[in-house]
């Protein structure tokens, strides 16, 4: 996550939608498809949210912490 994604969060306090997930996953292009790529909910989500969209494998850091938020929370977890 880029510093400045953060810092713009705090300045206009507003929340964080985080999206994690794998270039080469097909349920990650049908959410891209379905949400990203809509305009109706491009413009929601940049309204209401400073979003973040993270690929898994060029920060697995971030997706274990988060994954291990899920699992804990939920009982479960996992990809897709």
């Amino acid at each position: 996550m880029g510093v400045e994604a953060l810092e713009r969060a705090k300045a206009e306090d507003m929340p964080i939608l985080l999206s994690i997930g794998y270039s080469a996953c097909h349920w990650c292009h049908v959410m891209e498809h379905e949400s990203f790529e809509n305009d109706s909910i491009a413009k929601l989500m940049n309204e209401n949210f400073v979003c973040i969209k993270v690929d898994r494998e060029e920060r697995p850091d971030l997706d274990n912490i988060y994954m291990s938020a899920v699992q804990m929370m939920t009982g479960q977890g996992g990809w897709p």
